[in-house]
């Protein structure tokens, strides 16, 4: 026979909790789902850009008959100069000028699809979640 719920648990949550249910059944929300997607959706758009910029490298070699590996630093430059400079002043005065010299610099002289895949990963990682244990003999 089937136990029934303590009175706490048929309580509907409070408003603005954005979860409908009952106090004593777990929101997927609650446990990170819309984080965890959102944070796919970003790793899926990288990896998206990444294979574009992957695409026009490999267009680039073969009409060059050499290996050509396009820099972030001159596809920024070449979409929107005025952000990589505003993003240059703004490290620099406000975060650390070593941030901008070493290690963002570095980072603009890789392939623009590398960097993209990193972050993808990166991303990725964030939103995995460990795969719940299936089967009758699994534990709990």
């Amino acid at each position: 026979m089937k136990k029934p719920l303590p009175p706490e648990a048929t309580r509907w949550r409070q408003t603005g909790s954005g979860c409908p249910l009952p106090v004593g059944i777990v929101c997927e929300w609650e446990n990170g789902f819309a984080m965890r997607f959102i944070f796919r959706i970003i790793s899926l758009l990288a990896l998206v850009v990444a294979v574009i910029s992957g695409v026009v490298d490999a267009i680039k070699s073969v009409a060059a008959s050499r290996v050509v590996f396009t820099p972030l630093g001159s596809d920024w430059f070449s979409l929107s100069p005025d952000t990589l400079n505003i993003s240059q002043a703004f490290i620099q005065r406000h975060v650390h000028p070593f941030l901008w010299d070493p290690v963002i610099q570095w980072i603009l002289l890789q392939p623009t699809w590398a960097v993209f895949v990193v972050l993808s990963l990166f991303f990725y990682l964030i939103a995995w979640r460990k795969p719940k244990p299936a089967g009758r003999f699994a534990a709990r």
